[in-house]
């Protein structure tokens, strides 16, 4: 796991547990989980759109990360009672995005879920 995705993942475990947690919110903590997870999808993918030409090695990285940014929104969605299928454009752009980064790792990845 890269360095960046270690770090967004203590902070999406800060907000969850130290934000989300200790608010007496109902149903809007449903959604406000949900756009903090577009959101941070969002400029994930955007950021990796800014990448030129990795290697394989590098393209592997990426599924990986990809991967794991999945994981790491998973139980802040799960939570509130959601997956991440429910956030449309956003997940599928991720999808799309990984499955274009490693076809072989993501075909994989699908194949052993």
């Amino acid at each position: 796991m890269s360095r960046y995705l270690r770090d967004l993942q203590g902070r999406v475990a800060a907000v969850h547990t130290l934000v989300l947690g200790r608010l007496q919110c109902g149903t809007d903590q449903r959604a406000w989980s949900q756009q903090l997870a577009a959101h941070t999808l969002v400029a994930f993918v955007r950021h990796l759109s800014l990448i030129r030409r990795p290697s394989e090695a590098g393209k592997l990285q990426l599924a990986a990360d990809m991967a794991q940014m999945e994981l790491t929104l998973a139980p802040l969605l799960g939570a509130a009672g959601t997956s991440l299928s429910v956030l449309g454009a956003p997940y599928r752009a991720l999808r799309a995005f990984r499955y274009a980064a490693a076809p072989a790792a993501a075909a994989a990845a699908a194949a052993a879920a």
